[in-house]
């Protein structure tokens, strides 16, 4: 008599349930220990990750029988692509996704270069189990020896998902208690991830999402009014013996505005074996009101967040991007006062229309024509699209043919992450020595190459004119050097970039802005940043931007300059509420964390109000009331 094993029913698909959640719970280490080094030991962390991962390998055991396996190896392939997307958006942006961001997805493509820069060999560790979940899922389908979903099985799964999500609402309860505003916009997300973990903070967002889809957009009078009021206490129109100094000094003239794709502040007046690394912008400087404490306050969208605080004065969005989220919006901008003025409005970009949805987007900020790379002659491509020489070169031409006044918006490409593109050859060469071959060096050299292209700009318009018949404003989009490559930036600063006060003293972008004949000149040492450039360069012009939560910078005392966690600077002092804490770039000095309390209520009650005024397409209401 042959002895047979018994057979136990239901005893597969349990194994490879817990397989899977092994597997996914050391993913989500990994991302969160990538995030806070030793997160995953911390306790609420521990806690709510292993809590979290569990009713994502339970809800597929109440699938039909042989679609079980098939559930567990979707849940593994969609939270596996989910922890490679934070790992990459955390090397590059320091933050984490959000579901917010899902409309991006067609962009991947055009990025690639940059994806697969960001990838190390280790990420592929998260792919091994994978090829095994899905051949033992295959196995399931075709087996026969699965339970039957029972009210019992039901109870089971369901009553043990609801156990294992209490450590993620308790987290949730806290973090509501100790910082409110953090949940609700997700301005500070890796702060979120530090106390629920990574996977925590996506049920989060996940949850503040559905909240925005199903509640009424409706907004009570009474906040509607408090905005009104707000804004117009900021905002009025001064009589012109209280106007500042500047005020209307380039009234009628062209408006320029040059945005350089990852200029950033610590590349003007250095040098590299001897050789500067922007020549051209070092000599223009010296023509223009510059103001080098100017910080980057993009938060997902980066170049998309710079074109829209330029052009807007509101604050990127809480959560995605406004350039994707908002395109239907009636705005109040640069573009569409300058129009109403009577002057033409063009946008200029060597990428294709749709990308950051541009071609939706410029139209909404008041643009007349968009000049994409659809219209240009794309007879010389580097990385992304049209080469910054070829793109330019163009752009000149057709501003040479514009009739006056215009505002043009200038958006260079090239000089993109990863700054490895071998089509630029030789062309962006400097002595780099130890510098060559890593990020950095790369990035210098792409540097060195766009300034040459602006230099090559800058000359034909003061060669036909146009240079000293326009107000040209030229800035960096966004900081350059991702936060995995701290290192790298630190041997070549000579300086500890480990220390946050030393990162967070870095993340400066160039704002030089250039009036007719060079009349206003000289550094001013403000704290500043994408948000004040609408409102100043609309005193200079001598019109009036109704609704600017930045600051015109020809009146500002000591400057401010807010991001969107809610840090701010005030003057050279850091600000951080989520850590109670108020220290100064310059000297590391510790300050009293209540003298601020004033400024930060402030802080906050504008970028809630910026954010009603994005989320409930607000701007033509309060332009109807104001004074």
């Amino acid at each position: 008599m042959r002895l047979r094993s018994p057979r136990l029913p239901g005893f597969g698909e349990v194994v490879l349930a817990a397989f899977v959640y092994l597997a996914l719970v050391l993913k989500f280490f990994s991302v969160n220990d990538e995030v806070v080094p030793g997160s995953h030991l911390q306790l609420a962390s521990l806690a709510t990750t292993l809590g979290a991962a569990l009713p994502f390998v339970l809800l597929p055991l109440l699938l039909p029988r042989r679609l079980r396996g098939l559930g567990l190896l979707g849940v593994d392939l969609l939270l596996t692509a989910l922890v490679l997307t934070d790992l990459l958006s955390f090397r590059y942006y320091t933050d984490l996704f959000t579901l917010r961001n899902l409309g991006l997805s067609s962009q991947v493509g055009e990025v690639a270069d940059s994806v697969l820069a960001l990838l190390r060999p280790e990420d592929a560790l998260l792919l091994l189990d994978l090829p095994l979940v899905a051949g033992a899922a295959a196995m399931l389908a075709l087996g026969r020896s699965a339970l039957p979903v029972t009210r019992r099985r039901v109870g089971v799964v369901l009553g043990g998902s609801l156990l294992a999500l209490l450590p993620f609402a308790g987290q949730m309860g806290l973090f509501r208690l100790d910082m409110p505003a953090v949940v609700e916009a997700m301005w500070d997300r890796p702060a979120m991830a530090t106390g629920m973990g990574v996977l925590g903070y996506h049920l989060a967002d996940l949850g503040m999402v559905a909240k925005d889809l199903v509640t009424s957009e409706a907004v009570a009078a009474q906040e509607e009014e408090a905005v009104v009021q707000w804004v117009s206490r900021r905002d009025r129109d001064l009589p012109p013996e209280d106007r500042p100094q500047g005020w209307g000094i380039g009234a009628r003239k062209n408006l320029v505005m040059i945005q350089v794709e990852a200029l950033q502040q610590f590349v003007l007046g250095r040098t590299v074996g001897g050789q500067e690394i922007t020549p051209n912008l070092n000599r223009f400087v010296r023509e223009c009101l510059y103001f080098p404490n100017a910080y980057n306050q993009t938060a997902l969208g980066n170049s998309a967040d710079a074109e829209f605080m330029t052009n807007t004065s509101l604050y990127p969005s809480a959560r995605g991007v406004a350039y994707t989220r908002f395109a239907g919006n009636r705005y109040v901008s640069l573009g569409t006062v300058l129009r109403s003025q009577g002057y033409g409005t063009l946008a200029l970009h060597g990428d294709r229309p749709g990308f950051w949805n541009r071609n939706r987007m410029y139209p909404a900020l008041g643009f007349d024509r968009y000049v994409s790379k659809n219209d240009f002659k794309m007879d010389e491509v580097i990385g992304l699209g049209l080469s910054d020489r070829s793109f330019l070169d163009q752009s000149l031409r057709i501003l040479r043919k514009e009739k006056q006044p215009f505002y043009a918006f200038l958006v260079t490409l090239t000089s993109h992450y990863p700054y490895n593109f071998p089509e630029l050859g030789n062309r962006g060469d400097l002595p780099l020595g130890d510098l060559q071959g890593t990020l950095v060096g790369d990035y210098l050299r792409f540097i060195h190459y766009t300034d040459r292209q602006l230099g090559r700009f800058l000359e034909g318009m003061r060669a036909c004119g146009l240079l000293d018949r326009s107000v040209v404003v030229l800035y960096g989009d966004h900081t350059a050097i991702p936060s995995a490559n701290k290192g790298e930036l630190g041997t070549f600063l000579k300086g500890d970039m480990m220390d946050p006060l030393a990162w967070k003293a870095q993340q400066k972008i160039p704002l030089m802005i250039r009036v007719p004949g060079g009349t206003i000149r000289g550094e001013k040492e403000i704290a500043t940043g994408h948000m004040d450039i609408a409102p100043t360069v609309a005193s200079l012009l001598g019109v009036r931007l109704p609704v600017a939560f930045g600051q015109d910078l020809l009146s500002a005392g000591s400057g401010r300059a807010v991001f969107r966690n809610g840090s701010f600077l005030q003057g050279n002092v850091w600000v951080q509420p989520e850590e109670g804490r108020a220290v100064s770039l310059k000297t590391g000095q510790e300050l009293p964390f209540e003298a601020y309390a004033p400024i930060l209520e402030e802080v906050r009650t504008s970028l809630r109000f910026s954010d009603l005024i994005l989320e409930q397409d607000m701007l033509p209401r309060i332009c109807r009331v104001l004074p």
